[in-house]
């Protein structure tokens, strides 16, 4: 219920004084009819009457820092794709290519068990059209040939940094292959074998370390000498291997991983949570003035996996369009159907767990939904928002929100506003 607050005559001046702030301060200012010697009444208001609902959808962890493969828990992660840069400039006429190899390295940070050998293999096959590093997930790569080559790999320790090296080994007549520009363009896959029951991480292309590379090793001195097979290695020509994804599987969304009564939003999981707050009821004119807004979300720590609360960012955003069913966990989507906006006024900032609880300032989009501010010719209305989980210190991780007042708790979103 909407009621007065603050009394003080010290906040309403504080008030007037912010008043051309709130109104001025912005590339699309609020339309409202105050006057510059207009004074402002502070009020709040608060609502616990909120609706959610948690769907699922394949995860694409492309840009990702790490690349995934094996199990954990009760992910799979069968397999990675990638593509190797364009390199043809860089070979010459001059140069004799020795030998290649394609190296990761192990991320023993997020590695479960390293082992002595690595059980995967690399295969390729033209590139498919319909391959995204973005995109791709383990739904819509029907398009994977059933039948390719393919290269075992081998374990190299570097003595000197400790690091260790995955690598497949490829043959000259393969380089030149992939440098003939009238060949299609090659897409990698590398494999896990399927006895693997723990998981191995390596370095991605967006790791600010030890990116995954294509090597060729050449020469360009003529040989002189008798015994041609003492031919030395002159240089390394190093390639980067680029658009890499892995794929994971999760487990799916329904009442045997999960609770049904609460919410979720995870990365790996493909797990989102769409919220909509009964903002009609608390009958907020639309020339207010949105002065704080929190939307408190409570953690159901025993039922999240977080591998460390401090580093587990989730951010709101605001809808496009209407939402039809507010049901939990219906099916599994082939694809986010829940269009958000992504200009300033919709999007809150990022919000870590604090007092077991995220508190998100929703005060911007909370202001741009109340005074159905205008973008692309539609107006902003209380559509519902999206709840995204954005950082983590594993994309494994997921939170479980309370959904209802269990344990003396209760989502709730408080506003404090001023009309003149």
């Amino acid at each position: 219920m909407t009621k007065y607050i603050y009394k003080s005559h010290k906040l309403t001046v504080f008030l007037f004084i912010l008043a051309p702030y709130f109104f001025a301060c912005t590339d699309e200012a609020f339309v409202t009819e105050l006057g510059e010697d207009t004074f402002l009444h502070p009020y709040d208001t608060s609502t616990t009457e909120i609706v959610f609902r948690t769907y699922q959808i394949p995860p694409t962890l492309g840009g990702h820092g790490d690349l995934y493969f094996g199990k954990k828990s009760v992910y799979q992660m069968p397999l990675t794709l990638f593509k190797v840069a364009t390199f043809s400039e860089l070979i010459t006429s001059s140069m004799l290519v020795d030998s290649a190899h394609f190296e990761m390295t192990l991320d023993t940070s997020k590695t479960d068990t390293v082992l002595d050998e690595m059980p995967l293999t690399l295969g390729y096959f033209e590139s498919d059209t319909l391959y995204s590093e973005l995109e791709s997930n383990y739904s819509n790569i029907d398009w994977i040939p059933s039948e390719y080559p393919e290269l075992s790999s081998f374990t190299a320790v570097d003595t000197s940094t400790g690091l260790t090296h995955v690598r497949f080994r490829v043959d000259s007549s393969f380089v030149a292959s992939l440098t003939d520009t009238a060949n299609e363009e090659q897409l990698f896959i590398v494999e896990a074998a399927e006895n693997l029951s723990s998981m191995l991480a390596f370095h991605s292309s967006e790791s600010t370390k030890n990116q995954p590379v294509f090597r060729i090793f050449y020469h360009t001195a003529a040989d002189t000498l008798a015994d041609t097979t003492a031919v030395p290695i002159d240089s390394t020509v190093t390639v980067n291997i680029v658009d890499d994804l892995s794929i994971v599987i999760p487990p799916p969304l329904n009442a045997t991983h999960f609770d049904t009564t609460l919410s979720y939003t995870g990365a790996a999981a493909g797990l989102r949570t769409l919220i909509r707050a009964d903002l009609e009821s608390l009958g907020i004119p639309t020339i207010a003035v949105v002065i704080a807004a929190n939307l408190i979300l409570p953690v159901a720590h025993s039922a999240s996996v977080l591998t460390s609360e401090s580093s587990a960012e989730v951010q709101i955003f605001t809808l496009s369009d209407t939402v039809d069913s507010w049901l939990w966990g219906e099916s599994v989507l082939e694809e986010d159907p829940f269009d958000h906006l992504i200009v300033a006024g919709t999007i809150s900032p990022r919000a870590a767990i604090s007092d077991s609880s995220f508190i998100l300032d929703v005060k911007d989009v909370l202001q741009s939904i109340i005074s159905e501010r205008v973008v692309e010719d539609s107006s902003i209305t209380n559509l519902g928002l999206k709840l995204m989980m954005v950082s983590s210190t594993s994309v494994f991780d997921y939170v479980a929100l309370r959904t209802g007042d269990s344990a003396g708790t209760a989502p709730r979103l408080e506003i404090l506003y001023a009309l003149p």
